[in-house]
């Protein structure tokens, strides 16, 4: 982060009122979200202050700003930990070697919908499996996405796999899943992918069907193959001097949204905006196909090396693997 970056977001920040307390002893925190302003998660994060507000009876009050103002991805996790900002949301997956045993959430075939994987991920922040990862922080919740499919501009290769596909992906898991298909693997940003579809320079990309709406995948894939191929996981953690400036109550009131709360009303929407994701796709798919049978099972024998590789990475075990799926089954209970 350059002096100047970190400047302009002291100079946002102190504009907006960070950690702000008034006479009445009110406190407004600011929430920083990297996601473009119009994109549909910001009206949960928007929700969940809505219920902090709600719980505190008004004595604590949360901005979300969106848009990138007060950091882009990869970023957020600092600026909360030095108290820039008060509270974030990101991806775990833009700090490398920061969340390795968080991404046991990102193995294929681990959960079916985010609510699950939310829970389940949560869980096992609640159990102590994961929640080193995260002790700079106070952890406001923790969730998962939908899992990723496959989008192309194509119909899959006769072979039912994705031989010679040119395809881009998100995180290394995935990379790795798609590489494991037989597919091709070309690193790109996703806001590069629309171009680079519609130029044919890659076929299609694994990636949830959340994010068609936000970047009109509908306008240059036809062809999408739904299968358990693994999600990602977010945070939202909160400053804790910010923290412990709260009354004593107030931070209680907090914490009674957050924590299992929090990561079943994020998993809830994530479960909606799929949907609504996936709707959007179909009204111009040529198809839009459920892999099972034989050919999901194909696909599981070619994915079964990840979940083997993930351990053998380390620091994750098989029974970290073991816990995530007992935290999966209790969740769809």
């Amino acid at each position: 982060m350059t002096m100047k970056e970190i400047a302009s977001a002291v100079g946002v920040v102190l504009t907006l009122g960070l950690s702000s307390t008034t006479a009445d002893a009110e406190t407004t925190l600011t929430f920083a979200s990297a996601a473009p302003a119009p994109a549909p998660i910001n009206r949960a994060f928007e929700a969940w202050a809505q219920k902090v507000t709600e719980a505190t009876g008004g004595e604590v009050t949360i901005n979300v700003v969106a848009g990138g103002t007060l950091g882009r991805n990869g970023q957020l996790l600092d600026r909360v930990q030095s108290g820039v900002i008060d509270i974030a949301w990101d991806f775990q997956g833009y700090y490398p070697n920061r969340f390795p045993l968080s991404s046991v959430a990102e193995l294929p075939f681990i959960y079916e919908t985010a609510l699950e994987g939310s829970i389940a991920t949560q869980t096992l922040f609640d159990e102590g499996v994961i929640s080193g990862e995260y002790d700079d922080f106070v952890t406001i919740g923790l969730f998962a996405f939908p899992n990723n499919s496959v989008i192309l501009s194509q119909p899959l290769p006769e072979d039912g796999m994705l031989t010679g596909l040119k395809l881009s992906a998100q995180n290394p898991t995935m990379y790795a899943a798609l590489e494991a298909l037989g597919g091709v693997p070309v690193a790109m940003g996703i806001g590069d992918w629309y171009p680079a579809i519609s130029r044919g320079t890659i076929d299609g990309a694994i990636l949830a069907f959340t994010a068609v709406p936000a970047f009109r995948f509908q306008e240059v894939t036809s062809h999408y193959y739904k299968a358990a191929l693994g999600g990602h996981t977010g945070f939202t953690v909160m400053n804790r001097a910010a923290f412990d400036a709260l009354p004593e109550e107030a931070r209680e009131a907090l914490m009674s949204v957050s924590g299992a709360a929090y990561a079943e009303h994020m998993g809830a929407f994530l479960n909606e905006q799929a949907a609504a994701g996936e709707g959007l796709a179909g009204t111009t798919a040529q198809e839009i196909v459920e892999i099972e049978g034989a050919q999901v099972e194909a696909w599981r024998t070619a994915l079964e090396g990840i979940e083997a590789a993930w351990i053998e990475a380390g620091p994750g075990t098989a029974d970290t693997v073991a816990a995530m799926r007992t935290a999966v089954e209790n969740a769809a209970e």
